[in-house]
C-alpha cells in the first residue's frame, strides 16, 4: 500500500490517495494507518472515493464517498483505510 500526500501550500491544503499494491495479497498489506497527533486548528476531510474511518477521542466516524467531518484538531485524532480499496480524501487543516 502507498499513499501520495500533495501539499496545496500555502493554504494548508492537502489532497491524500490511499492505493494498495496489487502484488499485495495479504490482508495486513492493505492497512494503512495514520498516527494519533493533535495540533492547534481544525481538520476537514472530504472523501472522493471510498471509505476512511477517521477516530477522534476514541470516537469512531467511517466516512464514505461524498461525506465530511470537520474537527477541532486539538483533540486527539487519526484515520486508516481498512478496505482492500483506494481511497481518495480531500484534507484542509489550518493552524
Amino acid at each position: 500500500m502507498r499513499s501520495i500526500h500533495i501539499n496545496l501550500s500555502p493554504f494548508k491544503k492537502s489532497l491524500y490517495f490511499i492505493i494498495p499494491n496489487d502484488e499485495d495479497s495479504s490482508e495486513d498489506s492493505t492497512i494503512l494507518k495514520q498516527r494519533k497527533h493533535k495540533y492547534d486548528g481544525h481538520e476537514f476531510i472530504y472523501i472522493v472515493e471510498g471509505e476512511l474511518t477517521v477516530i477522534i477521542e476514541e470516537q469512531e466516524f467511517v466516512l464514505k464517498e461524498n461525506e465530511s467531518k470537520m474537527f477541532d484538531a486539538r483533540k486527539i485524532h487519526y484515520w486508516y483505510n481498512y478496505q482492500n480499496k483506494p481511497v481518495k480524501f480531500l484534507l484542509v487543516s489550518s493552524q
